[in-house]
């Protein structure tokens, strides 16, 4: 079973004996953020820490790394100089009530951040590329503000930027990685593919996140999550389409009994073949399938939505259900 298959695991401890579990449960994809051990100083090479180990473990084990890049971590970034005293994300581009004047330099810092994004893109391009990652992903919910508060504009900005610099490269562009829970994510969208198309950029992978809501109705994520595809057609986008977050929420009164058999219906959406979309309560219809890949969130012992438990193992019912589908 090799990395084209569907599967996929969003990480949290990406060390050698969880991902080892992962290979053997047929779960070839990972997908982890850029992570630091400690901040560089300007001009110095970063110390990836956590994302170098797991691409090397990745690599070894013949998995495919999905390595995400966002563009407001860490503050450095769009800065363009290192954390001092003030806030971690100074300077902004709107003052908040209370926020004092950036001083010359914060503001010399925010002027040029799309240089200092720029080169740190082709960083991490430059050292995981030839790991064995071909899949960059560029933001995280960006149309969510308490995640990205600069706009966008601003995002769409940086990600025009990114994608130039993968592409001369020679690896993928995966984006925009939009929550649809909220914040007018297929809005958020169109402005993302209306500014692509003008500056002649093409994605290679269509990327979204979505969880039921109230953690129950995994059909009425599939109607939601099915708003794409006609978008995708209205800018004559062929991409795949990958479900890079979503997950079952353990805190609900049937999580034990019942959290398995949601994992198993998320599954069966994805892949070739037809599935049946609710239309109304009271009928469905039938269209191809349109997701391509998933990846559960989290590989951790996050209270609600993580699939470990306290001692970093796998919990049976999560695990042995996505076992069930990928055929290990």
């Amino acid at each position: 079973m090799g990395t084209d298959t569907p599967w996929g695991m969003v990480l949290h401890y990406p060390d050698d004996r969880l991902t080892e579990i992962l290979n053997q449960g047929g779960v070839t994809w990972l997908r982890t953020s850029v992570l630091f051990e400690i901040q560089p100083k300007p001009g110095s090479a970063p110390v990836w820490g956590e994302t170098d180990r797991v691409a090397a473990a990745a690599a070894r084990r013949g998995q495919q790394l999905y390595l995400g890049l966002s563009p407001n971590y860490p503050g450095w970034i769009t800065r363009g100089m290192p954390v001092t005293t003030v806030d971690d994300d100074w300077p902004r581009p709107r003052p908040r009530p209370g926020d004092r004047e950036p001083s010359a330099e914060e503001q010399e810092a925010w002027r040029t951040r799309l240089t200092h994004w720029e080169n740190f893109v082709r960083q991490v391009v430059g050292k995981f590329g030839p790991l064995g990652v071909t899949y960059f992903n560029i933001g995280n919910e960006p149309n969510d503000a308490g995640f990205y508060h600069y706009g966008a504009a601003d995002y769409i900005n940086q990600l025009v930027i990114a994608a130039r610099v993968i592409h001369t490269a020679g690896y993928k562009v995966c984006a925009p990685d939009i929550t649809s829970r909220d914040n007018n994510p297929f809005d958020f969208l169109r402005l993302c593919l209306k500014r692509l198309r003008d500056e002649r950029i093409a994605l290679d992978v269509v990327t979204i996140h979505g969880y039921p809501r109230g953690g129950h109705a995994t059909s009425e994520l599939l109607s939601t999550l099915y708003q794409i595809v006609p978008i995708l057609r209205e800018y004559g986008i062929s991409a795949p389409v990958w479900l890079t977050e979503t997950g079952v929420d353990n805190t609900l009164s049937d999580a034990m009994q019942n959290n398995g058999q949601r994992v198993k219906e998320i599954c069966s959406w994805i892949g070739e073949g037809t599935v049946n979309l609710p239309s109304a309560p009271w009928r469905t219809v039938t269209v191809p399938k349109f997701l391509k890949k998933v990846f559960f969130f989290v590989w951790s012992d996050d209270l609600t939505y993580g699939w470990l438990d306290s001692n970093r193992n796998p919990k049976p019912h999560l695990w042995d259900a996505y076992r069930s589908v990928t055929g290990k």
